[in-house]
């Protein structure tokens, strides 16, 4: 294991801390843990499609700001697409995203992603990236080891008192479950639906965050349809409702949200919405392709106070966000008090419900 750099001064030490850094249509996100280890999971490295293939460096100067060092314990990408993984080269042969990091001298001890499995899509170019690129990595010392995530069995060690468990990986919610992805094999998956689902959990602070995950556009009877045939020749599985099967027995309340897809209209159906019931949701968006959509944010905010990092839909939004529905605030930083009873979000502070209080509906809007 490669030594912690020295924690930075600070007048307070969370259990937690989370930063959704402000990257454009493109998602990274840094869980650091308590004190005096400091331990790190660094989610997603994404890069803006057709932008100027420079995130992974205003990522690392995030990363070297708040972690004084050029190290990390544990990198996860939720899925092999650029915008979550950068691509290892361009048209002009220059690496972005994971791959320009990692050639600035970035050392990672592990690296979890969704694994190989092609049974149901061809690879992405992210995911030829990756399966060329980490062989090298692990050689010359810059990667500890690469494993697949296991959902109910993959364990992320944030330090004490954190818990970090993955709910759902490549359309499997845990060990037996034989999973979605194969159900419609007459046409190849979104490699969104290899999604990687977290819970990260301090006490009585739930967070809920899974990458691309999707669910599916609801037909007028309510009846959930188990994918969407989409234009370019894939479907959207409805991983949702899967993993909404799956916790018939199990307490899905968060506090945080980290919004599907960016807040896709294929994505946060009114069923899984209900089901985690956050008292705040966050859209790492730049805009681009819709997002967030109007039906999901009118949705959030029957029951949330939302943030989006980047930029709203131009199209979707042409007025910008009603102060209503949510605020565009950049970086957003949740910090989890030791313990879990209460949290910041931009240094605004809310306090976190019990699973009991929860259930007595105690964090329902008033």
């Amino acid at each position: 294991m490669r030594p912690h750099p020295t924690p930075l001064p600070s007048e307070t030490q969370p259990a937690l801390a989370m930063h959704v850094f402000a990257i454009g249509q493109a998602d990274s996100m840094l869980f650091i843990g308590p004190a005096p280890e400091r331990r790190t999971l660094l989610v997603d490295v994404g890069e803006v499609m057709g932008g100027d293939g420079r995130n992974h460096q205003r990522i690392a100067d995030r990363l070297e700001a708040l972690l004084g060092g050029r190290s990390l314990d544990t990198v996860l990408l939720t899925h092999f697409h650029g915008d979550h993984t950068g691509f290892w080269r361009n048209g002009a042969g220059q690496a972005s995203g994971l791959f320009g990091l990692v050639e600035q001298g970035w050392t990672i001890d592990t690296l979890i992603d969704r694994g190989d499995d092609l049974r149901f899509r061809t690879p992405t170019r992210a995911h030829q990236g990756v399966m060329k690129a980490a062989p090298g990595w692990i050689e010359d010392g810059r990667l500890g080891e690469r494993i697949s995530a296991v959902a109910g069995g993959t364990r992320i060690d944030l330090g004490e008192g954190v818990e970090v468990e993955v709910l759902a990986s490549a359309g499997q919610t845990g060990p037996g479950d034989p999973g979605v992805l194969g159900q419609f094999a007459a046409m190849p998956t979104s490699e969104n639906d290899y999604s990687i689902a977290l819970e990260v959990s301090v006490g009585s602070f739930e967070l809920f965050t899974a990458g691309d995950l999707n669910g599916a556009l609801q037909p007028e009877d309510g009846e959930p349809k188990r994918s969407t045939k989409r234009f370019f020749g894939e479907r959207f599985t409805n991983i949702e409702q899967h993993l909404l099967d799956q916790w018939q027995d199990r307490e899905a309340n968060v506090e945080i949200y980290r919004a599907n897809h960016h807040g896709s209209r294929f994505s946060t159906t009114q069923p899984f919405l209900d089901a985690l019931n956050p008292e705040v949701i966050l859209y790492s968006t730049g805009g681009q392709y819709g997002h967030p959509t109007r039906d999901v944010v009118v949705r959030g905010a029957a029951t949330a106070a939302q943030l989006v990092t980047s930029a709203v839909s131009a199209t979707n939004w042409p007025h910008g966000l009603p102060e209503e529905l949510g605020h565009v605030v950049g970086e957003i930083v949740v910090e989890v008090d030791a313990g879990g009873a209460g949290y910041t979000v931009n240094g605004g502070r809310r306090r976190s419900f019990s699973d009991e209080e929860e259930a007595q509906g105690a964090d329902s809007p008033r």
